[in-house]
């Protein structure tokens, strides 16, 4: 489909000071450096910020879930935003893609978005019912992606061709994913279940989480696998033979929603609580609080070596679940967040 209608909104907000302090915003990008400076830029009100990427042109991109536009910030925090063809589409999860372009997924409109840097936008149908959510590049030069609501994972080639890959247990809801090697790793949040899928093989799925952990955004470090268990307040690690190795507290009822790696090698987490935190590999656990009312979903490692991040106060919507960010690092991977139309 054709170029979108983008308008440039160079909201250079989140720089404004107030007696020493910033302003809480509702709607916004956040960057944190490894030393926990937090600086926000503001986006469209209502938009609901949700997956975030780094794309190869040196920009940061992101969904807006309500605002239905796909948004490139530049590190300095100059934004343009995409209005993407179909409306109420959802977009939630995006990811750089190998061909240069950023892809995400539209959950509501069931189709996978293709946006260039200079911003041609162009949507692939998928089947009714496919409710994508987080999506990844894999090694085999496609994009990987889950399909919620067929419990199904999918790939789609640079040209668009979809192929959709079965083998699930009943009801696992695939959520977040990340690629490992010739392996797609996933979360299945109703199943409480870690999946893997590899590039010409099948599926084997493990269990051993904590009970009703909810695992959310998934993403890989030093060989293991990281997630998010959002319902438990734990931040689960996984070798590839599938055995359990830790489930790290994070600090109270955090509620982690999305997992990076940060150029510390530490692990980086948006968290529900409006906190961003970081944890070490030995579990070891920092917080930094944003202003309240500001929730930040999704997280990404920047151009820039600071870790990226959406805050979105839009109001979840029935059946919804909070969202875990897609991106690189499996939303970067996103939890879902489910439309039901």
């Amino acid at each position: 489909m054709g170029r979108s209608r983008a308008f440039r909104v160079f909201l250079l907000l989140a720089a404004l000071q107030i007696a020493g302090s910033r302003v809480a915003f509702a709607d916004a990008i956040g960057r944190i450096t490894t030393g926990g400076a937090i600086t926000l830029f503001s986006v469209s009100q209502d938009s609901g910020p949700a997956g975030i990427a780094s794309g190869p042109d040196g920009n940061l991109w992101f969904t807006e879930n309500t605002g239905d536009r796909v948004g490139r910030m530049t590190t300095a925090g100059a934004v343009t935003e995409f209005t993407v063809p179909t409306a109420s589409a959802g977009p939630l999860g995006i990811a750089a893609g190998p061909d240069g372009n950023l892809w995400f997924t539209e959950q509501s409109a069931n189709a996978i978005g293709r946006i260039t840097p200079a911003g041609m936008l162009t949507e692939f149908s998928l089947p009714a019912g496919a409710q994508p959510t987080g999506i990844t590049a894999g090694s085999d030069g496609n994009l990987w992606f889950t399909e919620t609501g067929l419990n199904k994972i999918g790939q789609i080639t640079p040209g668009g061709v979809v192929t959709s890959f079965g083998g699930l247990a009943n009801g696992a809801g695939p959520t977040g994913i990340t690629s490992l090697g010739n392996q797609l790793w996933f979360t299945e949040q109703d199943l409480n279940q870690i999946g893997v899928l590899t590039i010409g093989g099948g599926v084997q799925e493990f269990g051993g989480l904590a009970a009703n952990a909810g695992p959310s955004s998934i993403t890989s470090l030093a060989g293991n696998l990281w997630f998010t268990e959002q319902s438990a307040n734990l931040i689960g690690e996984m070798n590839q033979a599938g055995a359990v190795l830790n489930e790290f507290p994070t600090t109270g009822g955090t509620g982690p929603s999305s997992i990076a790696v940060g150029p510390d090698g530490n692990l980086w987490l948006a968290e529900a609580s409006g906190q961003i935190g970081m944890m070490t590999p030995a579990g070891i656990v920092t917080q930094y609080n944003l202003l309240p009312g500001e929730i930040p979903t999704g997280i990404t490692l920047g151009p820039d070596g600071a870790l990226w991040f959406t805050v979105s106060t839009a109001t979840p919507e029935p059946s919804s679940v909070v969202l875990a960010a897609l991106g690189l690092g499996g939303l970067v991977g996103l939890g879902r967040r489910r439309r039901d139309d």
